[in-house]
């Protein structure tokens, strides 16, 4: 992606949201940059289970009270193997 808004110290308002499905993910503000933003997401909801394509939708919030969703192609799933 790109445009993902970053805090700074003298612009510490510029952020986002992300989650997976109805679950936040919780941003590794270290790995995040301007074109990617790296994030964790929780356990699976259900063990051993496949979870089928969960929607990656990222809330962008900057300025004085504006917001937006950033438009994301990306999909996630959590594979029985590997939950």
């Amino acid at each position: 992606g790109s445009g993902f808004y970053v805090p700074t110290e003298f612009n510490p308002w510029d952020s986002q949201v992300v989650s997976v499905g109805s679950v936040p993910c919780h941003i590794m503000h270290h790995y995040t940059t301007s074109t990617q933003i790296t994030c964790t997401t929780g356990p699976a909801p259900e063990l051993y289970v496949d979870s089928g394509l969960l929607h990656v939708s990222i809330q962008a919030f900057w300025g004085l009270g504006e917001a937006q969703y950033a438009r994301a192609d990306n999909e996630f799933r959590y594979l029985s193997y590997d939950t």
